[in-house]
């Protein structure tokens, strides 16, 4: 008597993440993620990149990133505890290359750009926010 084998199971699998941006764009969210890349937590500052306000910092720009449509501004309106949040990751990270980092990348997105664009989504969140 023969003896039937039983089919495998499925395994799950994740997702295939989409592949690094690479070559020029002047979409925002490739823009937001490039200035994410090109910069760190700053040396000598003891146990800054475990901090609750750096990290919150850090995942609200990228969750501006992600909120981007095409070249279009961040569609995002933080709160002024989130806006503190990003100030805190700002105030506290450091260029990979400092030497060279003010210059605009000829092969992939701009990392400048992104900076502005979170900039200018801090300055609208503060002033829609207002203070009375």
């Amino acid at each position: 008597m023969a003896t039937r084998s039983l089919p495998k199971p499925a395994r799950a699998t994740a997702p295939a993440s989409p592949p690094p941006e690479t070559g020029y764009t002047e979409d925002t969210g490739p823009r937001i993620r490039a200035f994410l890349s090109a910069v760190r937590p700053m040396r000598g500052v003891a146990d800054i990149a475990e901090g609750e306000a750096y990290q919150n910092g850090r995942g609200l720009i990228e969750r501006l990133a992600a909120c981007s449509l095409g070249t279009d501004y961040p569609h995002v309106t933080l709160m002024l505890n989130q806006c503190a949040d990003v100030l805190s990751f700002l105030a506290n990270s450091e260029p990979l290359e400092p030497r060279g980092w003010w210059k605009e990348p000829k092969d992939g997105p701009s990392h400048l750009v992104g900076l502005q664009f979170v900039l200018e989504t801090l300055e609208e969140s503060v002033r829609r926010r207002g203070v009375s």
